[in-house]
C-alpha cells in the first residue's frame, strides 16, 4: 500500500452500513443505483430487469435472449451477483444523464478470466458519442480502456491487481478530464478529453453496435450525473468496500512528495521561501525534504527572482533565460531518478535545463526544442519525446515528470499520466546539482527521488496534491 493513504473501509461507520441499508449522498444526482441482492429470483434464474433503487424508475432491461443470471452467495460470502456470460448477454438503461456533460460511476465487479478471451471484454457503453472505442475490462491483453463521458477511449493502461478478482472500480469525468480509480485509489488520469457528455441509449455489457459483450460478475453499480466531492465519494466507498469485504484507500487522504518517502531526495517549494518580497533576489531556496540539499547562488547578476501571487495565489521563482541558476554545494549522484516540477517556461530558450549538472555532458532534464522534452544521461544518445507529444504549449504552467525506468527506458509524464517514452539511455548514474540553467520562465516547485515512482503514484501526486494547490487543469 502507497505510504499517505489511509484505509477507511475497515471503520464501524462502514461495518455497520454493510450490516444494514444505504443512503447514498447526493441523492439528487444519482441516476441509477443497481443492487443484485435487490433482484429478484432464486440461484440461476435469468434476470429481465436490473432494477433501480435510485427512485428514478432508471431500470436496466434485457430482451429475453440477452438476459444475465443472477447468482446467490457469491461475493464476500453471502451477496448476489448478476453473471454475464461473454455471448451475448446485455442490458440497455433509458437516458440517464439528460444531457449532462460531467458523471461518476462506482461499480463493484469481477471479470471471469484475466485476460479477456476474445471478444468478452466490453463492460459498456457510456461514451460520449457512438463511435467511440470500447471500455474494456480487461481487454484480451490484459489491459484496461475506458470511455465514461468522453469523445474518445483512453489509451490501454496497467492496473494494480487483477480484474479477476471482485474489485471496486470508479471513474469520474468532467471538463477536459477522467480519473480513473482501483479500490479507490486513482490509478490514471486524463486531461485531453475534447468533448464530454453521456449517451441517450446507454448500455451494460456491450458497446455501441459492437459485438464484444462483457464475461463476468457485477454486484453493485451507482451512477451520479455529476462528479462527488471527496467527502461524498468517501461516503460511497466506504459503503461498498464494507459490504463486499474490500479495502479502498480514502480518497480525502492528503499526500505531498514527502509521501513517497523511499529514494526522496530533494524538495524546493516557491511558497515556502520566507523573508523576500515581491521584486527581491533569490540568494537561497531552501530543501523542504529533509535532506539538506539547500540551493543557493551567491552571485547578484546569476540570481533569479521572487515574484509574489502569480498562480493560484502563490508566489515563483523567476529566471531570466540568460544566465541565472540555483545550485546545490556538490552533485549529487543518481543510481536511479524521478525528476518532478512545476513550471510555465516563457517562448524561446530552447535547450532550458529545469534539472541539469556541469557542462553538456551530464544529466540535464531540459526543454529541448519547439515540440519536444528531452532527457540526456551524460553519454549516449538524448532522449527525446515523441513528434507531437503535447509539451510546447508555453506561457502554461504544467506539471512534469522525467522518470528512468528500471530498463533504462526513459517516460515523460504532463499533467498526471499523460506520457510518453520514446527512448532508452545506457547510462546507470546520474549527477545533478543546477536547476535553471538557460531556462526562461516561472519554478513552483519541484522534486526528485532516486528511486523510480510508478505510474499511479504519480497520477496520485498530480490529483491530490499538485494540481489543486497551483490551479494546474
Amino acid at each position: 500500500m502507497n505510504p499517505g493513504l489511509r484505509l477507511s473501509n475497515v471503520a464501524l461507520l462502514g461495518l455497520a452500513q454493510a450490516m444494514g441499508d444505504f443512503s447514498p449522498p447526493d441523492s439528487a444526482n444519482l441516476v441509477f443505483w443497481g443492487r443484485a441482492d435487490s433482484v429478484a429470483g432464486n440461484d440461476g434464474d435469468a434476470i429481465g430487469s436490473f432494477t433501480d433503487l435510485s427512485g428514478k424508475g432508471n431500470h436496466a432491461t434485457a430482451s429475453t435472449t440477452h438476459r444475465p443470471t443472477l447468482k446467490k452467495n457469491i461475493v464476500n460470502t453471502s451477496h448476489s451477483v448478476l453473471r454475464f456470460d461473454g455471448t451475448g448477454n446485455d442490458m440497455l438503461w433509458p437516458d440517464l444523464f439528460g444531457g449532462a456533460t460531467s458523471g461518476e460511476v462506482f461499480i463493484v465487479l469481477k471479470a471471469a478470466a484475466e485476460p479477456s478471451g476474445s471478444n468478452k471484454h466490453s463492460l459498456w457503453y457510456l461514451a460520449q458519442a457512438g463511435g467511440v472505442g470500447e471500455a474494456a475490462h480487461p481487454f484480451t491483453n490484459s489491459l484496461l480502456f475506458e470511455h465514461f463521458g468522453s469523445s474518445a477511449q483512453v489509451a490501454a493502461f496497467t492496473k494494480p491487481s487483477t480484474s479477476a478478482a471482485f474489485h471496486l472500480y470508479g471513474v469520474e469525468t468532467s471538463a477536459n478530464k477522467m480519473v480513473i480509480r482501483w479500490n479507490g485509489d486513482i490509478i490514471w488520469g486524463q486531461n485531453k478529453i475534447t468533448t464530454t457528455g453521456f449517451p441517450s441509449a446507454p448500455r451494460l455489457s456491450r458497446n455501441n453496435g459492437a459485438s464484444a459483450v462483457w464475461d463476468g460478475d457485477i454486484a453493485e453499480i451507482l451512477i451520479y450525473k455529476t462528479v462527488l466531492s471527496a467527502a461524498n465519494k468517501k461516503l460511497v466507498q466506504d459503503y461498498l468496500a464494507a459490504r463486499y469485504g474490500l479495502t479502498a484507500a480514502d480518497p480525502s487522504a492528503v499526500i505531498t512528495p514527502a509521501s513517497y518517502a523511499s529514494g526522496f531526495s530533494g524538495w524546493w517549494k516557491a511558497d515556502q521561501i520566507g523573508g523576500l518580497n515581491d521584486g527581491d533576489a533569490v540568494a537561497s531556496w531552501s530543501d523542504q525534504s529533509g535532506n539538506g540539499r539547500t540551493l543557493t547562488q551567491a552571485t547578484g547578476s546569476l540570481k533569479p527572482i521572487y515574484k509574489t501571487n502569480i498562480f493560484n495565489g502563490l508566489p515563483v521563482v523567476r529566471f531570466d533565460g540568460v544566465d541565472d541558476y540555483l545550485g546545490l554545494a556538490a552533485s549529487h549522484n543518481l543510481a536511479g531518478v524521478t525528476f518532478m516540477a512545476v513550471f510555465k517556461q516563457n517562448t524561446g530558450f530552447d535547450n532550458a535545463r529545469i534539472f541539469a549538472e556541469n557542462g553538456d555532458n551530464q544529466t540535464k532534464v531540459r526543454r529541448g526544442g519547439a515540440n519536444a522534452m528531452n532527457f540526456y544521461a551524460g553519454s549516449g544518445t538524448e532522449v527525446v519525446s515523441g513528434t507531437g507529444w503535447n509539451y510546447p504549449t508555453l506561457d502554461t504552467l504544467k506539471f512534469y515528470v522525467w522518470r528512468r525506468n528500471a530498463d533504462n527506458t526513459i517516460t515523460f509524464f504532463q499533467n498526471g499520466v499523460e506520457r510518453d517514452t520514446p527512448g532508452s539511455t545506457t547510462n546507470t548514474t546520474y549527477p545533478f546539482n543546477k536547476i535553471g540553467v538557460v531556462f526562461g520562465g516561472d519554478m513552483c516547485e519541484l522534486c526528485y527521488w532516486s528511486t523510480q515512482l510508478n505510474d499511479y503514484d504519480i497520477a496520485k501526486l498530480y490529483y491530490q496534491y499538485f494540481r489543486d494547490k497551483w490551479g494546474l487543469p
